[in-house]
């Protein structure tokens, strides 16, 4: 048999929320990760898959559901949300 499973262990679950959904066409999608990355680094793959978020440097992550620094370690299993940040006026 062919066909591979990504197990949640060597993978992480991606949210999008609001204009970044919209952009990215989905609202969520599970993402192979083998071994942990930045955010930094990780910013500039999803830059690469979709071209039409750029600049990713303006995006906001939450890592388990908690605000975090693109200088924050995205490690497999970890649950990742991509958000613009938010205006208040």
């Amino acid at each position: 048999m062919t066909h591979t499973t990504t197990t949640p262990t060597s993978s992480i679950k991606v949210l999008y929320f609001a204009q970044v959904a919209e952009l990215a066409g989905l609202r969520e999608e599970r993402w192979p990760l083998p071994k942990p990355v930045t955010g930094t680094d990780w910013l500039s793959g999803l830059e690469a898959r979709y071209p039409q978020l750029a600049p990713v440097s303006r995006l906001k992550l939450a890592i388990n559901q908690t605000h975090a620094p693109h200088t924050s370690l995205i490690r497999p299993g970890d649950e990742v949300a991509v958000f613009e940040p938010v205006t208040g006026g």
